[in-house]
């Protein structure tokens, strides 16, 4: 993904003040940090939730997906949201908790794999404070 068009389009959002939250292969991007190229273009190929996708030439190689029927409540879920700051844009992450709960739904080899990391950082954020 050529650098800076997903910051940009979430710090679009940020700046509209749309409500939104990260999910899915991207939240869990996020979460480990941008570990690596492979990683963040792994979740475009094997996405498998009931989304809607909007792509744009000027961004050829990031997509946004919109759930057609929420996963879990919106309300609910934006409560118990982290804020992670991505150059410079407050960006909402849906949390941890959350993002097992939508990937133990779907239960493709990719999700029990994130499942998998997901809980080891959440093990870390516990024992680190």
């Amino acid at each position: 993904m050529p650098e800076g068009d997903l910051e940009r389009i979430l710090h679009g959002l940020s700046q509209a003040k749309v409500r939104y939250l990260v999910v899915g292969g991207v939240a869990v991007v996020l979460y480990q940090e941008f570990a690596d190229q492979a990683k963040r273009e792994q979740w475009v190929a094997e996405k498998g939730l009931a989304v809607f996708t909007l792509w744009s030439s000027q961004m050829p190689a990031t997509e946004v997906d919109i759930f057609v029927r929420e996963p879990l409540p919106f309300e609910e879920m934006e409560a118990r949201a982290r804020t992670i700051n991505i150059a410079g844009a407050l960006v909402r992450v849906a949390s941890i908790d959350d993002l097992i709960e939508m990937k133990r739904k779907v239960g493709r080899a990719k999700d029990l794999e994130d499942i998998a990391e997901l809980e080891a950082i959440a093990r870390l954020e516990k024992t680190d404070g």
